[in-house]
């Protein structure tokens, strides 16, 4: 385990885009904000740019990712959104990543495959929400400020949950592992990969978008064939967001799919986690060993987060 430095005023935070094309006003709104908590801005170079499904081609997202990850004056690096494309820089990055020094390193959804990528390396990184989403958060920013007191090290008790969103137990109990995961379709999709995400012995997040309850069941079942349910030591199910039965298909829903895969699995499983894709998005720290508390519904960091 490689904790990053806490973030201190005055520290350079960059901003990249490894995945989908950014829309320049939601993420200048997402600037804005990081800037008036005191923090220096640096843009990558190729943000803005747009090739087919992506910001830019391979080697412009790649560039831009290595570049600030190399730059020792550059303190944090966060996504300014997902989207699609991250995978597809995963063997040139994962050349540079072991010899890096860890540093704070935000997003979600498509990040999950640098996530995974990090977590190999030993660092801890951040499940969280990216500046590209901050300015159409409905929460009232409360996402971004629990993203923020963890970055600095003001938080090191159990991790930040709102008042107003929280999560429910499906089976009682309390485990302690690494936390792991995020979004369930690219943890799925790097199975049989070199960066496939270790469960063993682990406390494994998921959350997802979009995707039908059949096809939330049909990765789920991949994952169980591939033996990454077997050992986890518990789980935290997050928000699975427009995950509706298909019109005119059978009347089955996510909420059926994750309780037949996990009701029974035989470790606690907290579920509705607030964190995903959903209004509200509380960080989570991933690759740091925490304690699962299913029973209250809390996740506590069982070492510092970030070396402050």
């Amino acid at each position: 385990m490689r904790q990053p430095a806490a973030l201190r005023p005055g520290d350079r935070v960059g901003i990249v885009s490894p995945a989908g094309p950014v829309d320049r006003e939601r993420l200048q709104a997402g600037i804005s904000m990081i800037a008036a908590r005191g923090y220096e801005v640096v843009v990558g170079e190729h943000v803005y740019r747009r090739d087919g499904l992506f910001a830019g081609t391979d080697q412009d997202r790649l560039s831009d990712l290595i570049r600030l990850l190399n730059d020792s004056s550059v303190k944090a690096v966060f996504c300014a959104r997902g989207g699609y494309g991250s995978q597809r820089l995963l063997p040139e990055l994962g050349r540079i990543v072991p010899g890096l020094r860890p540093k704070l390193f935000v997003g979600y959804s498509d990040i999950t495959a640098l996530h995974a990528l990090f977590q190999r390396a030993g660092w801890v990184t951040w499940h969280g929400p990216m500046p590209g989403d901050w300015a159409r958060l409905p929460d009232g920013g409360e996402s971004v400020e629990a993203l923020f007191s963890l970055l600095t090290g003001r938080v090191n008790e159990q991790l930040p949950l709102p008042r107003y969103a929280r999560p429910e137990t499906l089976v009682p109990g309390v485990a302690r592992g690494r936390l792991v995961g995020g979004n369930l379709s690219l943890v799925a999709a790097l199975l049989g990969t070199q960066y496939d995400v270790d469960t063993d012995g682990a406390v494994l997040f998921l959350e997802d978008v979009s995707e039908a309850p059949y096809r939330i069941d049909r990765m789920l079942s991949s994952l169980r064939l591939a033996g990454k349910l077997r050992a986890v030591a518990g789980v935290v199910l997050g928000q699975f967001t427009d995950c509706d039965p298909p019109p005119g298909g059978p009347a089955v829903t996510v909420d059926d799919v994750l309780r037949s895969h996990f009701a029974n699995l035989g470790v606690p499983v907290l579920w509705r986690y607030p964190a995903g894709h959903g209004p509200v998005n509380m960080p989570l720290p991933l690759g740091l060993p925490v304690e699962l508390d299913a029973t209250r519904g809390a996740i506590r960091p069982l070492a510092p987060p970030v070396v402050v």
